[in-house]
Order: C-alpha cells, then sequence, then structure tokens
C-alpha cells in the first residue's frame, strides 16, 4: 500500500498510473522524433503543415496532461483527451480530405468567430446601426450553411467527426481512429460539457472541499491516462505509416512500458 495524501491506496492500482504517466512520456518523445526525422524530408504544404502542427498540439497536450495527472485532475485530463482524439482524427482526415475541406478548416474560426463578435458587440452597444444586425444574421446564415451542417452542431466539415474518422482509418486500412471516437470521445462528453457524471467526485467532496485520493479515484486517473496513450499511439501508428518511418519496435516499447522503467510524480 501507498500514501495518496492522506488515504491508503492500493500499491498495485498506483503503479499502473505510474506505468501511464512513462508511456505517456515516451510517446511524447517518439512524437518529436518523428517530426525531427520527417520535418526535413518533405516539401511544404498546407496539408503537411496541419499534420506536423497538429503533431506539435498533440505533444503539448500531453504534457498538459502530465501536470493534470500529478495533482489527480482526472476530469480536466478526460477533456483534454477529447480535444486530443479529435486533432488526431482531423490531423489524418485532412491528409486526404478534398480541398474544399481544407478551406472549410481553414476559414472556419476566422469567418464565425468574428461574425460571433461582431454581432455581440452589437448587441451590448447602446445604438446599433441601423439595419447592419439583420445584415450580420444574413452573413451568419449564409456562412452556417457553408461550412457547418446544423446550427446547434457548429464544426468546419460537411462530415461528422465519427465520418471523418471511418473515412481516415478507409484511406489507411485502418480501424483504430474510428474505435476512438466511439469510445474515448464519446466518454468525454461528460466531462466537456459537466454532466452529473463529472460532478461526482466533487459533490462528494463537499465537506473537505477536496475529491479524495481512493483506489477508484486512482482507477479512474489510470483509465483517462490509459485513453490519452491510446490516442497518442495512434497519431504514432499512422504518422509511421503515412511518413514511411519504420519505427514499429519503438511505438511497442512506449506501449509496452512499465512503471518501474522510469520515475514519476503520482504516489
Amino acid at each position: 500500500m501507498t500514501e495518496g495524501r492522506g488515504v491508503v491506496v492500493d500499491q498495485d492500482i498506483a503503479k499502473r498510473a505510474r506505468a501511464h504517466l512513462i508511456r505517456l512520456e515516451l510517446f511524447r518523445e517518439l512524437l518529436a522524433r518523428m517530426y525531427r526525422e520527417s520535418i526535413v524530408q518533405y516539401e511544404f504544404s498546407v496539408r503537411l503543415a496541419l499534420l506536423f502542427g497538429s503533431v506539435l498540439k498533440v505533444r503539448q497536450a500531453g504534457l498538459s496532461v502530465k501536470v493534470l495527472a500529478e495533482q489527480m485532475c482526472v476530469e480536466e485530463i478526460v477533456t483534454i483527451g477529447r480535444t486530443i482524439v479529435e486533432v488526431v482524427v482531423n490531423a489524418a482526415y485532412l491528409q486526404y480530405a478534398e480541398d474544399i475541406e481544407i478551406d472549410r478548416y481553414l476559414q472556419f474560426d476566422k469567418e464565425f468567430i468574428s461574425r460571433q463578435n461582431e454581432f455581440l458587440q452589437l448587441q451590448s452597444g447602446t445604438r446599433p446601426v441601423p439595419g447592419i444586425v439583420q445584415k450580420l444574421k444574413a452573413n451568419a446564415l449564409r456562412v452556417s450553411m457553408k461550412i457547418m451542417p446544423k446550427d446547434d452542431d457548429p464544426r468546419w466539415s460537411t462530415q461528422s467527426i465519427a465520418q471523418r474518422a471511418a473515412f481516415a482509418d478507409k484511406v489507411s486500412e485502418s480501424p483504430i481512429m474510428a474505435l476512438l471516437v466511439k469510445t474515448l470521445h464519446a466518454r468525454g462528453h461528460s466531462a466537456s460539457h459537466g454532466t452529473f457524471q463529472s460532478m461526482t467526485p466533487f459533490i462528494s467532496a463537499l465537506e473537505t472541499m477536496v475529491v479524495a485520493e481512493t483506489d477508484d479515484r486512482f482507477d479512474e486517473l489510470a483509465e483517462a491516462l490509459f485513453g490519452v496513450n491510446l490516442s497518442l499511439m495512434t497519431l504514432c501508428l499512422y504518422l509511421n505509416n503515412f511518413l514511411n518511418l519504420d519505427l514499429d519496435e519503438a511505438i511497442h516499447h512506449a506501449a509496452r512500458a512499465s512503471a518501474d522503467d522510469r520515475g514519476s510524480h503520482i504516489h
């Protein structure tokens, strides 16, 4: 047994969480290696810029997960894990998608968010310019119809994330990304949107203001870290195949790493 900030925690459970943290760091290092070996070999293109940018974003997200794990912030890790799934799926999808999808991806934030900001500024003003609100609404609707399938489901692509994952899997002959969407992305919904399930640990901590670090909590942490690592491994596998890197053994090594391989800050 080991101490988890005042609570006795089963050593095997804590060890499992430590192992996932070690794998996380190994996958981050592997992504950096893949980036360095590939960035100098390929001519610049928008698609590859999006791919390599996604690699760096996922590495940064992994670092955030590491910091959060040291503070037992399980729900926050699950939320970031959901984002990582989307980044990984989009990175792969955009390598094969039609040019118009690339355009939608590049223009979505600029077009939609700028119009939202303009509309909010006008709504908060005391004297809106006559007719401008209607014009902005019409423009926002035009953009919405162009780049968003439904008003209540804002996204840059005409394809859902499940469809994007299935498309990427079909081209790369791998079912892994669709699996990520069906499991980790779906699981992250609760933490991302603050539903009751994601609130229960905190409701249980109303007296102490601190979520107890019990065996169950360490189990939840290990599961959240496993999900993040699965996404990072998926990206590594995709890059290894797409960029012809021949790093299969390095990927397998990272996936098999144990808690005894390196130190970590998990109790």
